[in-house]
């Protein structure tokens, strides 16, 4: 794709500009033009891809490129780096799914007071401060959960206060 855009603007910008600017070589480039438009690496990708998109869809379409490396050296004895796996994959629109883990939020086998239901799911209310409404949430970071409480006015749908807290 690179080397098709430098083709087109060759009359218009410098190759080694273009080159510079798309972070690819000008010797690249020139090969691409004069052996059949298609470099060695083009075409060990196109040989790659079956490859990983058997490996991709066998997982579910859940393995990215650092599993997809290791499956590809033990299985087919092919030496691939994770950036070049990762490289065919976004070309090929190959993008696996994230598996979120299920984190327990709630303990109810517990001998604590357990607060009535006043609203009884009766969410029309009428003038303001008559019934709030609250919920939590968590939300992980890179440096651990993060916990937010807030508090609604139901007849308004205002946040009337909110409150976080980190582990």
């Amino acid at each position: 794709m690179k080397y098709i855009f430098m083709y087109d603007f060759r009359f218009t910008f410098m190759v080694t500009r273009m080159a510079e600017a798309l972070k690819t070589s000008t010797s690249g480039y020139y090969e691409w033009l004069i052996n059949g438009r298609k470099t060695k690496k083009e075409i060990e990708n196109e040989q790659y891809l079956p490859l990983i998109r058997i490996e991709f869809n066998k997982s579910r379409k859940t393995y990215g490129p650092r599993r997809l490396s290791k499956i590809l050296s033990k299985t087919y004895k092919l030496r691939i780096g994770r950036t070049r796996i990762r490289d065919i994959m976004a070309e090929n629109e190959l993008i696996p799914k994230t598996v979120k883990k299920f984190k327990a939020t709630t303990y109810s086998n517990h001998d604590y007071p357990v607060a009535p239901n006043l609203l009884n799911r009766n969410f029309s209310v009428e003038r303001a401060n008559m019934a709030w409404v609250s919920d939590i949430t968590y939300i992980s970071t890179k440096e651990g959960w993060l916990y937010l409480a807030a508090v609604m006015d139901l007849y308004s749908g205002k946040i009337v206060g909110w409150a976080w807290t980190g582990r």
